[in-house]
Formats: C-alpha cells, structure tokens, sequence
C-alpha cells in the first residue's frame, strides 16, 4: 500500500502514462470536459465546494510529475491572480509559461488537443469553486 504523495489511483496512472509533451488539464468545478467516449481520462475529484481546492490539487502534482511548460488562460490573471502565481511557484519561477484565451482552451478541452501545445491525455477536476482556476501543464522528462 502506497503511504505517502498522491494516493488517488487514477491520477497515478495519468501521471504514469504521460509521455514528453502530453498534457494534463488540472481545473475547476465548472469547467466543460470532453465527452466519456473521448478517449481522455478525466478523474473527478470534487466531492463539495472548494473540496480539494485547486492548490491541493496542484500542489500533490508538483511532486510527482515532470513539467516543462504551464499553460493558462488570459482571464484567470484577472479572476484568479494568486492561484495561478500559486502554481507558478510550485513547479519553479522558471518555468515557460504561455498564456491563451479561456475560449481557446475550452476549445482545446473539447477536440483533446491544441495544435500549439500537443495533446490532451487527462483532465483532473476538483471542487474549486474559483472561475477560471484551471492550469494545463505540458509534460517535460526527467533526463
């Protein structure tokens, strides 16, 4: 039995499976996702409002998957502006980041890819309640 860092199975396959480049889309409770037959995992986590938070949710991530690249929209600079700072600082000051609109991403979360950025392979939902507190990481390797 796994006792410590992530303990959620489905996350740990995500991060398991993910190659270099591949995306994960960590988000809040009201953003859409792709349909259960789009091929993309999507794990639910929200079980209440701001259950986990978003920087929960992050914050677990940081110390178990490789990063190269964080990806947000434009308007959760403005609804939204420590969480994404938040996250940020987790996963190094550094770190490339690229800024998109919330239509283009939702866009993205619909089709599982963005001609930029590459593709989606999971969603991971949690119970935040904050608009626009949703953040794609581009996974990078570890050599």
């Amino acid at each position: 039995m796994k006792k410590k860092g992530i303990l959620n199975s489905e996350i740990l396959k995500l991060i398991a499976s993910a190659g270099h480049g591949d995306l994960i889309i960590i988000t809040d409770r009201g953003f859409p996702l792709p349909s259960a037959d789009s091929g993309v995992q999507i794990v639910d986590l929200g079980i209440a409002e701001g259950l986990p938070s978003f920087m929960d949710i992050v914050s677990l991530i940081s110390t178990e998957l490789e990063v190269e690249k964080i990806v947000h929209a434009g308007e959760s600079l403005e609804k939204c502006p420590e969480l994404i700072a938040g996250a940020k600082k987790l996963f190094g000051k550094d770190l490339p980041c690229s800024v998109i609109s919330h239509t283009r991403l939702k866009a993205a979360a619909v089709s599982g890819r963005d001609e930029e950025f590459g593709r989606i392979i999971g969603f991971i939902r949690t119970g935040e309640f904050t608009p626009y507190a949703n953040i794609v990481l581009s996974c990078g390797v570890v050599f």
